[in-house]
């Protein structure tokens, strides 16, 4: 059965996810018509305004590529009740002031819910990649800048 928390903590992330993405298309157009523009012509070798802007259209299109990859990425993600850290856990640690919602995008991205802070991380990243398999109870070892930082787990939904 899924969580009711979960629901509601990813479609936070979707519902994020798809403000990026609206924003980066609109940045998108306004530099495909900046690459177009009239203005933009050059007018002497040294003038390079067009090539850059076809230059960051061509960046921001890749960027939406990216952002609907991600969208499809959570739309299909699993928020069944789970016992062990994997992709769609909520995890709680303690001493922390957020709780961690593990995705396979949107790392990063950090939003409340019912009082709650939460952070969507990676799996790859060194603190995501620690936690995956673990349970309520464990402790994670998690190398930081060159220092072991250990954190206990207190809660997996």
């Amino acid at each position: 059965m899924p969580n009711t928390i979960k629901m509601t903590v990813k479609q936070a992330l979707l519902d994020n996810l798809k403000l990026i993405l609206n924003d980066v298309k609109q940045a998108a157009e306004k530099a495909h018509l900046a690459a177009i523009d009239e203005q933009s012509v050059a007018e002497t070798q040294y003038d390079t305004l067009a090539i850059e802007a076809a230059y960051l259209a061509e960046g921001y299109s890749r960027r939406i590529n990216e952002l609907s990859q991600a969208i499809t990425l959570v739309s299909h993600l699993s928020v069944e009740q789970t016992e062990t850290i994997q992709l769609g856990a909520l995890v709680k640690l303690a001493g922390q002031s957020v709780d961690y919602f593990i995705a396979p995008a949107g790392a990063g991205i950090t939003f409340t819910i019912e009082s709650i802070n939460i952070a969507v991380l990676s799996p790859q990243s060194p603190i995501g990649k620690a936690m995956l398999s673990h349970e309520a109870g464990d402790v994670i070892t998690v190398t930081i800048n060159q220092k072991e930082v250990v954190y206990e787990v207190i809660d997996v939904q």
